[in-house]
């Protein structure tokens, strides 16, 4: 696998991609901050916005780094079937873990958007962005953001994506795009030569236009 020079590069790859498909789409939207960098030329080629749906992830008091599951900044919640299989978990757990995290991932929303409110999705073809990062927690949780507001279709592309959760998305979703699928990956520092961070004053040059 050789990495991308950069997120940018990353949109620039997966715009072609997409736009390969001849498939068109009303609304995009970013997962998190690297989600919003990368969809950003994607979503221009088809002279839309990038929205930000910013989403949390959270594990285990004993081990927080865990993919047990995610939330996104509106509340919806996707648990993570092979770890909540694995382990033992309270359901009081997840409910009050899953709380605090959507109020600190609205607040982060708040932040980069200024009061801006997300397009409605109901009936909307929805392209779902994401930089290679997000777990698969936090791709389905958005998807199932997509599809509890009424999207007419679902499609989510992304940098990199192992094997075995290009094969979980395509069942959930109309269809997947990845610039690279291999059977594990290492940490987003593999994927890219560089990686700028992603301040306030970023993401508003970019959701504020």
């Amino acid at each position: 696998m050789l990495p991308l020079k950069n997120r940018e590069d990353a949109g620039e790859k997966l715009r072609r991609l997409v736009l390969d498909t001849e498939d068109s789409f009303d609304v995009f939207l970013g997962i998190n901050e690297g989600g919003v960098v990368v969809g950003e030329k994607i979503a221009r080629a088809f002279n839309r916005q990038i929205n930000l749906v910013k989403v949390k992830n959270f594990g285990l008091p004993s081990a927080p780094t865990l993919d047990l599951g995610a939330v996104t900044d509106e509340g919806t919640l996707s648990i993570n079937p092979e770890v909540e299989s694995a382990v033992t978990v309270k359901p009081d757990y997840v409910a009050e873990v899953a709380d605090k995290k959507r109020f600190e991932a609205r607040k982060c929303y708040s932040k980069y958007c200024k009061g801006l409110k997300r397009p409605s999705l109901k009936k909307r073809e929805v392209f779902i962005v994401g930089d290679g990062s997000q777990s698969i927690s936090a791709l389905t949780a958005v998807v199932g953001y997509a599809k509890k507001s009424g999207a007419s279709k679902i499609c989510l592309g992304t940098s990199f994506l192992s094997h075995q959760d290009m094969e979980l998305l395509s069942k959930l979703t109309d269809s997947v795009v990845a610039i690279e699928s291999s059977n594990s990956f290492g940490s987003v520092d593999d994927f890219y030569r560089e990686l700028r961070p992603l301040d306030k004053e970023i993401m508003s040059d970019i959701l504020v236009q």
